[in-house]
């Protein structure tokens, strides 16, 4: 079962690390962005892609499972990794070393060799993926879980299976076709947003430094709503102008933010665009219908 934000909101409050079998998985801090962004790639490996198939005709096998055996899958086709360009494998276990501040090595107290600290390896039981840490076994559910928790924390998204790989192609494509069409500028990149949090809040950067990306990202998120609530009650002291009630950008400052689905601007324009079509559809019906009465 999926662990959603409300099954570990006790832990976010305060940016408490999860405990989670025999480890404590820990929010990434803004100093740790840069590995947080290159490592979480592991988590977001797209099973339905045909780029992500060693031949077409493992679709169906791969489309069957888990995610850690789906990595397995991947890190053994080389083939694959050098299409893609991921490690997969090797990112997956440097992004659990970092958030859950494991060393990258131990000794082997038999044989006194150093060893990796996390074991990868196939069950021989049951033929599937597993990883051992500290004789702790995880398996493929234990990394879905795990990886639901990383993302949570980091605001990290997943991919929405739920929509096919050609739909997200095309929303994602449409949501950039918008973007531009407005007019609209790209976010400013992530050393910018640093800069920008400092100068409107006045916080030092090795203090913004320690920030956990959860609250770094509220932050700024809220810093940019108060600006935007500043503008809109203003203008409505002037007078001059009223806006309607719920109008996008007038809501109070500490309004909810949680963005509940990304294309939601882009679906509600094509659902509109649906609407008018049908609706000059529809009346062109109609016309061809009172010029038939007409005639007779």
């Amino acid at each position: 079962m999926a662990i959603k934000e409300k099954d570990i909101r006790e832990y976010l409050f305060f940016d408490e690390p999860v405990p989670y079998k025999n480890l404590k998985i820990r929010c990434a801090t803004v100093k740790e962005y840069l590995a947080l962004h290159t490592y979480s790639n592991a988590l977001l490996a797209e099973r339905d892609d045909p780029a992500m198939l060693a031949k077409p005709e493992d679709a169906e096998i791969v489309s069957k499972m888990d995610f850690l055996n789906f990595l397995f899958y991947l890190g053994t086709n080389h083939k694959l990794e050098r299409v893609t360009g991921q490690p997969y494998l090797f990112l997956l276990d440097k992004l659990l070393k970092l958030v859950c501040d494991l060393p990258a090595t131990k000794e082997n107290q038999k044989t006194k060799k150093i060893e990796p600290y996390i074991d990868f390896s196939v069950d021989k039981k049951t033929g599937k993926a597993i990883f051992v840490i500290e004789d702790q076994v995880f398996t493929g559910e234990d990394i879905d879980n795990i990886s639901d928790i990383i993302c949570i924390q980091n605001g990290v998204e997943k991919t929405d299976y739920s929509k096919t790989k050609e739909l997200r192609d095309i929303l994602d494509g449409a949501l950039e076709y918008k973007t531009k069409a407005s007019g609209g500028k790209k976010t400013a990149d992530f050393e910018n947003q640093i800069t920008a949090l400092a100068v409107i809040t006045g916080w030092t950067m090795d203090y913004i430094y320690k920030l956990s990306l959860r609250k770094f990202n509220q932050a700024i998120s809220r810093a940019d709503k108060i600006e935007t609530w500043k503008i809109f009650t203003l203008a409505s002291m002037t007078g001059l102008v009223k806006f309607p009630a719920n109008t996008p950008g007038a809501e109070h400052w500490l309004c909810d933010l949680t963005e509940k689905d990304k294309y939601e601007s882009v679906t509600n324009s094509l659902e509109n665009l649906n609407k008018k079509i049908s609706g000059e559809e529809a009346m062109e019906k109609a016309k061809e219908k009172i010029e038939k009465i007409n005639h007779r």
